[in-house]
């Protein structure tokens, strides 16, 4: 946070500036971060602890590209101190990410695979992946060549006039933070074609 002091237990995240300073657009609060927020911080003790998560995945949010723009490209800086609920802080703008329309998220995790499978794990709890028929999300754990064919079935659902609005899925990447992991994601994106318009 930047002028208020966070209350106790909640992360301080700091947003690096941008050249501007101030938001490129407004996101839209929507189920999938309100039922992060329940399972996180359930109940009336925790409402302000929603609310200062809540605006700040927003800040950091807002300062991205537009997911309605054709075309958009943003780079920034969010930083927190070692154990200051950075998890929290970053499922939170993934979860406003796909209340927003983003069709893919990608989280880069760990540099070992105990560290990577841990976020992995607790990113598909918190995300509450699983729990419903109709899943918001689509998970893929270190793609390979294998993984495009789904992945870019997924990401078609957006397009398809025939699969309800609620029914359609976003595409959520965890990835381990190792070269050779690093350089076999970017074959599978540059395998998907074009990528314009998937937010």
């Amino acid at each position: 946070m930047s002028e208020n002091q966070a209350p106790a237990g909640i992360e301080e995240i700091r947003v690096a500036q941008s050249s501007t300073g101030s938001s490129l657009w407004e996101p839209f609060r929507g189920p999938e971060i309100d039922a992060l927020l329940e399972r996180q911080l359930g109940g009336q003790a925790n409402a302000r602890n929603r609310e200062v998560v809540l605006e700040e995945a927003r800040r950091i949010l807002s300062r991205c590209a537009r997911p309605t723009a054709p075309d958009g490209q943003t780079t920034g800086l969010v930083m927190g101190y070692i154990q200051s609920g950075k998890t929290l802080s970053f499922t939170a703008v993934a979860a406003l990410a796909r209340d927003n329309a983003y069709r893919m998220v990608i989280v880069i995790a760990g540099t070992t695979n105990n560290l990577a499978e841990q976020s992995r794990d607790r990113l598909i709890r918190d995300l509450g992946l699983g729990e419903t028929s109709f899943p918001k999300w689509q998970h893929f754990h270190n793609p390979d060549s294998g993984d495009v064919p789904r992945i870019r079935d997924v990401l078609s659902e957006w397009n398809d006039a025939n699969v309800p609005e609620n029914e359609r899925r976003s595409v959520f990447v965890t990835v381990l933070k190792y070269h050779s992991q690093l350089r076999k994601l970017v074959r599978v994106l540059s395998s998907l074609g074009h990528l314009r318009g998937v937010p």
